[in-house]
C-alpha cells in the first residue's frame, strides 16, 4: 500500500481547509495565540490525529485503522504534532523546515522471534488477508487513493497504471547512482506484484521477470493484464510457503516495494532471509522495509487476539539492525540505504535498501 502524495497546486479551497485545519488544531489543543493549557494527558483522540493529516500533510488518512492506532499512541498533541511534521512525507512537501525524521533517543522497539508452526500460522493470516482484499480492493491496497477504490476504479484505471513507470525509474536512477550496472539479461524476482502495477516495466528492463504475490486474486487481475499486453517474459507465482525463493531461484535481481511493510516482522525477516538466500552471487536486492514507528511492537499472543485478525491493511516494522544482520549472514553489502515516504505514517522512518552480494572468490 503506498499512499498518494504527489504535489499539486494550492487552490483557494485548498486554502480555506487549511485555514479551517489551523483553527481545529488550535481548538484540538486547548490553547490560543498568547498560551492557555495544553491538552491533558491521553486527550490526542482520533478527530486530533486526523486534523494532523489535514494541516500537515494536506490530505485525508489513507486507513481508519492508521488513524486508530497513532491515536493510541498519542499521550498529547505535542505527540501527533511531531510525528507529522518530523515525517519523510511532510518533508516532501516542506524541504525548507526539513529536520531528520529520528532524533536518535528513540526508544527500542519489541519483537518477539517466531518459528515454527507459529510462523506458518502468521503466514496463513497475512494470506487470508490479502485474498480478501484482492477480491474486494484489488487496486486501493495497492495505492490507496479513493480513486482507485472499486466503485471508482474503472474511470481511473489508467491513472493507476501510469504510476508503474516512476517506481522502476527510482530503481534505474539508485542502481546508477552506486555504479550497479543493469544487465538485460538478467532475472528479476519481484516479490508483490500486485495487480501489475510495476510488472511490465520490469519486463522491459529484464530477459525475465518472476512475479510472485500471496493473493490470488491479484495475481489472477496481474495475469490478465500481462496478456492483454502480450508480455512473454513474465512468469506469475503464487506464494503459497516460505520455499517460493527456492522453488524459483537463483534469481540476479530481487526487487520489493511497499509489499514487506504489511507483514508482520517474523515474516519480513523470513521473506527476505530466503530472498538474499537465493541471489545470484554479485545479484542486487533493491527493496523498501519501515524500520522504526513510534510506540511499535511485536508480540505473538497479543498480535493473535488483536484487532489484526480482521481483514485490513496493516503495516509493520524490522528495525534497520535486523535488516543489516540478514545481509551480513548471506555474504551482502549494504551499498545504500535511502528514507522513502512509503508508509504514510508519520513518527516513524521507513528506508529503501539497494544491497549487492558478493561474488565468491
Amino acid at each position: 500500500m503506498e499512499p498518494e502524495a504527489e504535489q499539486r497546486p494550492i487552490t483557494k479551497t485548498m486554502r480555506a481547509t487549511l485555514a479551517i485545519a489551523r483553527r481545529r488544531a488550535v481548538q484540538l489543543t486547548g490553547r490560543a495565540r498568547g498560551g492557555g493549557a495544553s491538552l491533558p494527558s491521553g486527550a490526542a483522540g482520533p478527530e486530533a490525529v486526523e486534523w494532523g493529516y489535514r494541516l500537515f500533510l494536506g490530505r485525508e488518512p489513507e486507513d481508519p485503522a492508521i488513524v486508530a492506532n497513532m491515536a493510541a499512541q498519542a499521550r498529547s498533541w505535542e505527540d501527533v504534532h511531531q510525528w507529522f511534521t518530523e515525517s519523510a512525507e511532510y518533508r516532501e512537501r516542506h524541504p525548507q523546515v526539513a529536520r531528520p525524521s529520528l532524533t536518535g533517543h528513540e526508544p527500542a522497539i519489541r519483537i518477539e522471534n517466531v518459528s515454527g508452526d507459529n510462523l506458518d500460522h502468521l503466514l496463513a493470516h497475512v494470506t487470508s488477508t490479502w485474498t480478501e482484499l484482492g477480491r474486494t480492493e484489488p487496486y486501493y491496497s495497492v495505492l490507496t487513493g479513493k480513486r482507485y477504490r472499486s466503485e471508482a476504479i474503472a474511470d481511473n484505471i489508467d491513472d493507476f497504471y501510469e504510476t508503474g513507470p516512476t517506481e522502476v525509474n527510482r530503481l534505474v536512477a539508485t542502481f546508477d547512482r552506486n555504479g550497479v550496472a543493469i544487465d538485460s539479461g538478467s532475472i528479476c524476482l519481484e516479490l508483490g506484484c500486485g495487480v501489475g502495477r510495476v510488472t511490465p516495466h520490469l519486463a522491459r528492463a529484464f530477459s525475465q521477470v518472476i512475479a510472485v504475490d500471496v493473493s490470488p486474486n491479484h495475481l489472477a487481475l496481474a495475469r490478465q493484464r500481462f496478456a492483454d499486453l502480450g508480455l512473454q517474459n513474465v512468469t506469475c507465482v503464487l506464494l503459497e510457503n516460505f520455499d517460493v525463493f527456492r522453488h524459483v531461484g537463483p534469481f540476479d535481481v530481487f526487487y520489493s516495494q511497499i509489499v514487506l511493510q504489511h507483514n508482520p516482522p517474523p515474516v519480513i525477516d523470513v521473506l527476505l532471509d530466503g530472498a538474499l538466500e537465493y541471489l545470484s552471487p554479485g545479484g542486487v536486492g533493491f527493496f523498501q522495509v519501515p524500520t522504526y514507528q513510534a510506540g511499535y511492537s511485536f508480540g505473538l499472543a497479543e498480535y493473535l487476539n488483536g484487532d489484526s485478525t480482521r481483514d485490513a491493511i496493516e503495516m509493520h516494522v524490522l528495525p534497520q539492525s535486523r535488516i543489516f544482520g540478514l545481509a551480513a549472514r548471506h555474504g551482502t553489502d549494504v551499498l545504500e540505504v535511502l528514507e522513502d515516504a512509503y508508509t504514510g505514517m508519520p513518527g516513524g522512518l521507513s528506508n529503501t535498501f539497494l544491497v549487492q552480494k558478493r561474488v565468491r572468490s
